[in-house]
């Protein structure tokens, strides 16, 4: 088991279902870990980085389901930070 691969786990363990994301060069261990655990989480790539961190969001306002997303690097985590502010770093998987 890599580091990856429990990255992935530990959402799947506490119950998370879907995670949205935006696959790039420096996470392709984790986004081969989801491909792995298909049968276990979802993932739904976004076409912005933005644009993964709002459907998790909504999902734990309005469903009260925990929303999780990801982003590649330094670019997309300030971008989804800036949009979202504080409420990034809850909602966020960094690799």
């Amino acid at each position: 088991m890599n580091a990856a691969e429990i990255l992935i786990d530990t959402p799947i363990e506490g119950g998370v279902e879907i995670i949205f994301g935006l696959p790039g060069d420096g996470i392709n261990g984790i986004i081969e870990a989801l491909r792995k655990r298909q049968q276990d989480i979802r993932f739904i790539q976004a076409r912005h980085d933005e644009a993964a961190m709002l459907p998790p969001k909504r999902r734990e306002e309005y469903m009260k389901h925990l929303g999780k997303a990801f982003a590649t690097g330094a670019a997309g985590q300030s971008e989804i930070e800036e949009r979202l502010g504080e409420e990034a770093a809850t909602t966020s998987l960094k690799p």
